[in-house]
């Protein structure tokens, strides 16, 4: 068996022959898988460079880590190692093993020419091995033993393409690629990547001096040709160089260059090695970045508000000018903390401090406080800013080094707010009631007063239609007068009759404008206030004005306008057949009345005239005027009716006063005098009639 290994080895080499020697291995113990692995100890990994399974070769080649595997504890004792009894489940990690159910694992070591176990030859099987090792040692030993050298130059050679595959691959990601000049020759080589750059194809593609420089850009040649010239004439060792490359589609391409030369004894050029590298997304990016620089410069100048960094180690304050000119001082004017703080308001230094503090304390992340500045005199406005700012973290540590924020000026900010809190609490606290509604007129605000006088909350109200307070008093006509006057005037006023949420009907005074943006409507804002009490009071007065406060008829002066109306009405239906034209009068005095004003007081006169009153208001007429005319005196106007009634009614009258009265408690007689007068036959006036 031994001789006809070696005899193998002299017959094939390499791959060729460990395929042979693997085969081999089957032949000997027909294992189900088997396969002739290296390793490579520094990745604590096997990678296989031959496989069989059932006696057929697999193009598969696989890894796997040889960390607490036989593997690893063939390599330590040199030895042939022999496992069985499940070894998927004892070695779980190995994939070839969990692979299959295998129960029996032999790996033979394969050896160096230094006696160092290099490389195994694995075999797998579902049932028990016919391996002895006193039976075949000396060939597993004598296989181990000269298949060492085919698995190293093997691993090598593989070891060897794939840093060139990394290499070409790194290239590939790094667009960058190698080249030679063999300036003796004149003979270029490009590694595959520069072929990638120029895009040519690697088998046919023939690189020289005049195709290059072909590809050279027009305005890029005579720079590059003479630097090149310039480094092989002279003692120069290297240079470096950025130019421009068109391609067959005329794309453009920005490379940059860098390559060093090689002399010989005399100093006369004979290679040159040089990098290539397609920087054009790079310089297409950087160009953008420039121009957004060049943008974020401008912004940072223009921008509406301040700037600034400031450096907790160095306490560095970096701004920008916009910074300076809202605080209206030059920079050279704030040297330290303590000129910083002197220009904060004395009431605001605590607030800032314990801000900026918090900041250095790591007790917070960000900073936002508002300060006004420190006026020069009392008649200063006080100028007011909002601070902002974060803390920006060190890309090295955790540790907090700057904090970056903008400075803005809120001062028209903050007196609008006033301005607002101010209205807000005139219109919250005014007397007046106040409603506003959208351009719908659905109401989208009331005041207090409103609340308290209509009896709507505000939640009530908000959101319908002012018609809710509606009370039925007005007619179309006058809601379209007001209407027709505030969409041609913009204004309306007048006097309103509302209904309270109670139902209460209550007059009020309004006044109603319409807000206009841009000659579009945007609210009608009213304001009205209840003017019951007025009314009242008016009424009271009217009262007081027209009738006699005793006994609550008309007073002297109103009668004598109804007597003179009634006479004018009369004149001007003259000519209307229809129309009565007449009216009667009545003069009534108390005869002696003085005398119970004597006897029993002014009180008693009082509730006598009172009496009488009541006498004439259930005698006379329903439609007849009654006037206390005087002290005792009294008056009674008939509406169309002649002296012949009038006469009627004077007796009747003179009849039931003759009667006695009783006043409190008191009885007594009355006489009175009655005078008759009618219109026209006594006379065409009051004073004639």
């Amino acid at each position: 068996m031994v001789t006809t290994l070696k005899a193998l080895k002299r017959n094939s080499y390499g791959r060729e022959f460990i395929q042979e020697a693997l085969h081999s291995v089957y032949d000997m113990f027909k294992p189900a898988h088997c396969y002739i692995a290296y390793f490579d100890k520094m990745h604590h990994k096997a990678t296989s460079l031959a496989y069989y399974i059932d006696g057929h070769v697999s193009n598969t080649i696989f890894t796997y880590s040889i960390d607490n595997t036989l593997c690893e504890k063939m390599i330590l004792s040199g030895k042939p190692c022999y496992f069985s009894k499940n070894i998927s489940q004892i070695y779980p990690f190995n994939q070839i093993i969990t692979s299959q159910l295998f129960q029996y694992y032999l790996g033979l070591p394969i050896f160096s020419r230094r006696g160092e176990v290099i490389g195994v030859i694995g075999c797998l099987f579902e049932s028990s091995s016919l391996f002895s090792k006193d039976l075949h040692g000396e060939w597993c030993d004598v296989l181990g033993d000269i298949l060492g050298s085919d698995v190293e130059y093997l691993a090598l050679l593989s070891s060897q393409k794939k840093l060139l595959r990394e290499m070409e691959e790194c290239q590939q990601e790094a667009k960058l690629g190698n080249w030679q000049l063999d300036l003796v020759i004149n003979c270029y080589y490009w590694s595959r990547e520069i072929y990638r750059i120029f895009q040519c194809d690697i088998d046919t593609f023939v690189p020289n001096n005049d195709v290059i420089n072909d590809f050279i850009h027009p305005d890029d040649r005579v720079r590059v040709s003479e630097l090149k010239d310039e480094m092989i004439n002279s003692t120069n060792m290297s240079y470096s160089i950025i130019y421009r490359i068109v391609l067959s589609e005329g794309d453009v391409k920005y490379l940059r260059e860098h390559c060093h030369i090689l002399r010989d004894i005399n100093g006369v050029a004979t290679l040159i090695k040089g990098i290539l590298q397609d920087i054009t997304d790079f310089y297409h990016i950087s160009n953008k970045l420039s121009q957004a620089s060049n943008k974020l410069t401008m912004t940072y100048n223009a921008v509406a508000e301040g700037i600034w960094e400031y450096n907790l180690e160095t306490q560095k304050l970096i701004t920008s000018p916009k910074f300076w000119e809202m605080l209206s001082v030059s920079k050279g004017s704030v040297n330290n903390i303590n000129d910083w703080l002197a220009m904060v308001h004395k009431d605001d230094r605590l607030a800032v401090i314990e801000s900026f503090s918090k900041l250095r304390n790591g007790d917070a992340i960000s900073i936002d406080v508002e300060f006004r500045l420190q006026p020069k005199n009392k008649h200063t406005v006080c100028r007011w800013f909002n601070c902002k700012g974060n803390i920006i973290e060190s890309n090295n540590s955790n540790r907090s080094d700057s904090i970056v924020g903008v400075l803005i000026d809120i001062t028209a900010t903050v007196l609008a707010a006033q301005k607002l809190t101010l209205a807000k609490t005139v219109f919250d606290n005014t007397s007046e009631c106040i409603v506003i509604t959208d351009q719908d007129n659905n109401i989208i605000s009331v005041n207090k007063a409103f609340e308290t006088v209509t009896g709507y909350n505000h939640a009530d109200i908000i959101g319908k239609n002012p018609r809710i307070l509606a009370s039925g008093y007005h007619n179309l006509e006058f809601y379209q007068q007001m209407w027709h006057s505030l969409e041609t005037t913009g204004a309306w006023q007048g006097q309103l009759h509302n209904r309270r949420s109670d139902g209460v009907i209550y007059p009020e005074e309004m006044t109603i404008n319409k807000i206009e943006d841009d000659h579009n409507v945007i609210n009608y804002v009213g304001v009205f206030h209840d003017i019951s009490s007025r009314k009242q009071t008016e009424k009271k007065l009217r009262l007081l004005a027209d009738n006699d406060m005793l006994t609550g008829l008309m007073n002297r002066r109103r009668f004598i306008e109804k007597v003179e109306k009634q006479i004018a009405k009369i004149n001007n239906n003259i000519e209307d057949i229809s129309s009565t034209s007449v009216c009667s009068l009545l003069f009534i005095d108390l005869d002696d009345f003085k005398i119970f004003n004597d006897l029993y007081g002014h009180d008693f006169g009082d509730n006598v005239l009172k009496e009488v009153a009541s006498i004439l208001r259930d005698t006379v007429c329903e439609h007849s005027l009654i006037c206390r005319y005087g002290g005792d005196e009294y008056a009674v106007l008939i509406k169309d009716k002649d002296v012949n009634y009038a006469q009627n009614i004077a007796a009747k009258l003179v009849d039931i006063i003759s009667k006695p009265i009783k006043c409190n408690e008191i009885e007594i007689n009355l006489t009175i005098s009655i005078g008759i007068s009618s219109y026209p036959e006594s006379g065409t006036t009051h004073q004639h009639y």
